[in-house]
């Protein structure tokens, strides 16, 4: 069984990484060798590599907040990172408009944070936190962070309201050996994390309670994950927008495949395929249309919806 469960990461990431030779080079014609090259080493493994780093942290943030709030509709975004995220996108977009290729991800980062800092403010002063209640707090922000946005784009210019929904449909189009770093730190740094804190996670999917009683200290254990998460989900979504659906549904489909709810074995198998499935979208967002891309966000909402109600009509509970 362990050797089939390690069968199943490698062939996932292997998976992966084989993706950056599917490209249609040649539908635009006869290239030099240096050329094709270049395309491959420096424009589709950067993307390649930040779509597996960025799926990954996406799923492994969705499995981890399914577990801590005991909801299986909650995502990485729950706590409204992705409109703080965008918040920030917006301010410096519409606002400052100047500064160099990595400005506008590091206001989408300040911004996930901000957001993030905000619903803990508040859920934690009291002693015992309630998934309820970080999850309203998370419900609350998040509309007043896109209350705000929705403003901006109604003063802002039509090129900067182009920019704006350019990024928040999500993408990796711009990817380079910053994205490739920051993401990729990102997700070995919650990958380790998730698998250290993975008891702790299948004490929380029983109950406060009950994880209490085991000796679990519920308000620390839901602060250090809430913190974790958020920081890595903000990380990578400074770089690729909020891409839906990857935190959601492969948390899930993993779980059906796999009929276990033990986080140490679903952590690892989880994260590979939520990179696997982000590239592959990414992939199909290139090649469908060539040369016009379609953006990732947009492929993952289309095919990852159909394809999570297929597999639940099919699974036997």
């Amino acid at each position: 069984m362990k050797f089939r469960y390690f069968l199943g990461i490698s062939a996932l990431v292997a998976l992966t990484l084989l993706l950056p030779f599917f490209f249609p080079v040649p539908l635009i014609g006869h290239l030099s060798e240096a050329v094709n090259r270049h395309i491959l080493w420096e424009i589709r493994l950067p993307v390649i590599l930040t779509a597996l780093f960025a799926g990954g942290v996406l799923a492994g943030g969705g499995l981890s907040f399914q577990a801590l709030f005991r909801n299986p509709l909650a995502t990485p975004y729950t706590l409204g990172i992705s409109s703080g995220a965008a918040f920030g996108a917006v301010v410096f977009i519409v606002f400052i408009h100047s500064g160099g290729g990595a400005a506008v991800p590091a206001f989408a980062f300040a911004g996930a944070l901000c957001s993030a800092l905000l619903v803990m403010s508040f859920a934690f002063r009291k002693r015992m936190v309630s998934a309820e209640t970080i999850l309203l707090a998370g419900v609350a922000v998040n509309f007043f962070f896109a209350s705000i946005i929705m403003f901006s784009q109604y003063i802002a210019a039509q090129y900067e309201v182009f920019q704006i929904t350019r990024w928040l449909l999500g993408g990796i189009g711009n990817a380079g050996f910053l994205s490739v770093l920051l993401t990729g730190l990102a997700f070995f740094g919650l990958l380790a994390a998730l698998l250290l804190l993975s008891p702790g996670l299948d004490l929380s999917a029983l109950g406060d309670d009950l994880a209490a009683s085991r000796g679990l200290d519920v308000r620390r254990f839901k602060l250090v994950v809430i913190t974790l998460v958020s920081a890595a989900v903000a990380a990578t979504i400074a770089f690729t927008g909020p891409i839906g659906f990857v935190g959601i549904i492969v948390p899930h489909m993993v779980r059906l495949k796999l009929r276990t709810a033990v986080h140490r074995r679903l952590v690892p198998m989880v994260m590979a395929a939520g990179g696997l499935m982000l590239a592959i979208c990414d992939t199909i967002g290139r090649t469908v249309l060539f040369p016009v891309t379609v953006p990732t966000g947009v492929v993952t909402a289309l095919i990852g919806a159909p394809f999570f109600l297929w597999l639940l009509s099919r699974s036997r509970r």
